[in-house]
């Protein structure tokens, strides 16, 4: 992949992934205009999804920057899956050589829940979730 030139924080195009070791989802947001977007999540196994389609993604939104939330316990500890989302994170930036940063999502999905109350959105739905994760 051809590195582009780095545009400054604010203006960058993000792409998150929201990692798990069987399925990893996608979104992908604008700085400038606050908006992200969920996209199809990708099946993996043990943590390791099918590299072909994120490069497919990758192409079509050509991302700044990309996004792993991090899983810790409450206490800022990490747990088995934490220590595979960094390996994730890591092949991510190896694989399309577009800078890579964790993101700590303690309390991200109970945080979600609160703005979705006060949307008046019902809280349980995960699409709604996927919209307003970091």
């Amino acid at each position: 992949m051809t590195k582009k030139s780095l545009k400054p924080q604010g203006e960058r195009t993000v792409m998150g992934f929201d990692f798990g070791t069987k399925s990893i989802g996608i979104a992908i947001g604008q700085e400038l205009t606050g908006s992200a977007s969920s996209l199809k999540a990708v099946k993996a196994q043990d943590g390791i999804p099918n590299w072909d389609h994120i490069a497919v993604q990758v192409a079509e939104w050509q991302p700044d920057l990309m996004v792993v939330g991090l899983p810790l316990n409450m206490d800022g500890t990490s747990q088995e899956v934490t220590f595979k989302a960094k390996k994730f994170a890591n092949r991510l930036h190896n694989h399309y050589g577009i800078p890579v940063q964790t993101q700590d999502e303690r309390l991200t999905t109970a945080d979600a829940k609160a703005r979705l109350f006060v949307l008046r959105y019902d809280p349980s739905l995960e699409y709604h979730l996927a919209l307003l994760r970091p």
